[in-house]
């Protein structure tokens, strides 16, 4: 450092709103001694590739010095970043905002989507029994919060929730059949099928008899949509300030949702903040009947689908700008595959982070066994052990298999031989576990903002925007409404030669009705799974 940087205090500079991986220019002047961020020196590194860091994280990178600064290519990183510089100007404080731009153009409205990704993975990692300690993706991320549900507002709608349940119990069930057991002391609890008594007499099996036992009958139809609400209603409890609210609340909702089929067991007593108990829901749910737009065919399973929907509305949404910063392909990585795992209704089951930092773990569900990132090894044609890792493997208890990759990548903007290289990777995959079904999640064409009247941010500026915005200003302007969300564009599949197999590419989007998955599941020949 040089004596007048030593000697320079630390100046602010305007801050910079850019897109996520492109270039931001930081001004200063003179001969530039320390360009770092968060305490960390960045590099120039060689063939225009990223530095990493210690933990394996891609970092910004420098790309070129000039005689008024320095030009810093930005990677993954999105949300409140502070670049210093150290230079014969002094040392000077850059911060830059950062955002999403794969999830939407305009900066409010992608830092919005952001906030529905950190807002969602509360609520899937109680659904999932996800230990929120490896959540490390958001760790740093701390956004804005509103106004949360009152707890009035939950106890009245907890109780619509019960009412739904007292009608659904109440309606006729049907049987799953009858299951027959031959008891050889003759005490038959049920009753005596005696014509196969008669026959298994005839097969030497006297004295024993034959017993016709009535199964269990199914559970309602609304059984699904009514544990999605508890939930819910779980989860908004549990964003209550005060716990002289929240501890009631949960010990009530986990009792209220311990009736249901599938609910899990009832707390204990003196336990304040019952985790949900989803190990037996696989076992005894059935998938519910749903109309061609996705919808519960159920009247009671739809009103608990509409009152779920009302519950996460008035759960505490992020809102503006938020504070620190995240690795946005890791927090997109995790989403997506909790949200696949929800939507595939494999619950039972535990994540864990290996050495590699990649999560995995099994979950069972109704049919249906779903593995994230499990290791396919095999031994090639003189070669010795290879490995591949998939991001999720389900396979059924039918045969089938589905194999999922996630990309946190613009796939309508790559190149020829990088959309190759992923449909390589994506058929060794499909191939090494025999599953007919490939899908690429992504978040789909960055969706654009309708015309408002504010200036727009398209200009000369760096990596294409106006430079310098001040926040308070920018949270002031009105913000565009997202265009509608188009099932037709949200799904692309694709046939492979004999028709045996296909390949999809799937949109997964914060900004998705909360049914989009499963339906487009559904549409990929899916239909006994979870919503």
């Amino acid at each position: 450092m040089s004596l007048p940087a030593a000697l320079s205090p630390t100046r602010p500079a305007p801050e910079v709103w850019v897109a996520e991986e492109r270039g931001v220019f930081l001004p200063t002047s003179g001969h530039i001694s320390f360009v770092g961020l968060h305490g960390q020196a960045l590099e120039k590194p060689g063939a225009g590739k990223p530095v990493k860091n210690d933990n394996g994280q891609r970092l910004p990178y420098i790309e070129s010095y000039g005689p008024h600064g320095v030009q810093v290519r930005l990677t993954d990183w999105v949300g409140r970043l502070t670049f210093v510089t150290e230079s014969d100007a002094g040392r000077v404080q850059h911060p830059v905002l950062v955002y999403p731009a794969k999830l939407h153009e305009q900066p409010q409205q992608a830092f919005a989507a952001l906030g529905r990704m950190v807002d969602a993975l509360p609520e899937l990692g109680q659904i999932l029994n996800f230990p929120q300690a490896l959540l490390s993706a958001s760790d740093e991320l701390a956004a804005h919060r509103g106004s949360g549900p009152a707890a009035p507002h939950l106890l009245e709608l907890a109780g619509q929730a019960w009412h739904l349940w007292q009608l659904a119990r109440r309606r006729p069930q049907l049987v799953q059949g009858h299951g027959q057991r031959v008891l050889d002391d003759g005490r038959v609890p049920d009753r005596v099928d005696w014509d196969l008594t008669f026959e298994h007499w005839g097969r030497g099996g006297f004295p024993g008899h034959v017993a016709r036992d009535l199964a269990p009958p199914l559970p309602p139809a609304a059984t699904s949509a009514l544990l999605a609400l508890w939930d819910a209603l779980i989860a908004a409890a549990q964003r209550l300030p005060h716990s002289a609210e929240r501890t009631p609340l949960l010990t009530r909702f986990a009792w209220a949702k311990a009736a249901l089929p599938g609910g899990g067991a009832a707390p204990s007593a003196g336990r304040s903040a019952p985790h949900p108990n989803r190990a037996g829901r696989g076992t005894a749910s059935t998938a519910a009947p749903t109309t061609p737009l996705g919808q519960p065919a159920d009247p009671l399973a739809r009103q608990a689908t509409l009152l779920t929907e009302q519950v996460r509305q008035w759960s505490q949404q992020a809102t503006g700008v938020p504070e620190g910063h995240t690795r946005m392909a890791e927090l997109y990585e995790i989403w997506a595959l909790a949200r696949l795992t929800q939507a595939l209704g494999a619950s039972s089951g535990e994540f864990q982070r290996d050495s590699s930092g990649l999560f995995t773990g099994t979950f069972r569900g109704n049919g249906v066994t779903v593995t994230l990132n499990p290791q396919l090894s095999f031994r090639g044609i003189g070669l010795g052990l290879q490995l591949l890792r998939p991001d999720l493997l389900a396979v059924f208890d039918d045969g089938r298999a589905l194999v999922a990759d996630v990309k946190y990548r613009p796939l309508d903007r790559l190149m020829a031989q990088q959309l190759r290289d992923i449909n390589d990777q994506l058929l060794r995959y499909m191939g090494l576990s025999h599953a007919a079904t490939g899908l690429i999640l992504w978040p789909g064409r960055a969706e654009a903002a309708r015309p408002a009247s504010r200036p727009s941010l398209s200009g000369s500026g760096v990596g294409g925007f106006s430079a310098l915005r001040n926040s308070a200003e920018w949270t002031a302007e009105p913000q565009p409404e997202p265009p509608p969300y188009s099932p037709e564009q949200a799904i692309q599949v694709n046939l492979l030669p004999g028709e045996r197999a296909r390949m999809a590419r799937v949109r997964l989007h914060p900004n998705d009705p909360h049914g989009a998955l499963p339906s487009h599941l559904h549409t990929l020949g899916f239909p006994e799974v979870g919503a």
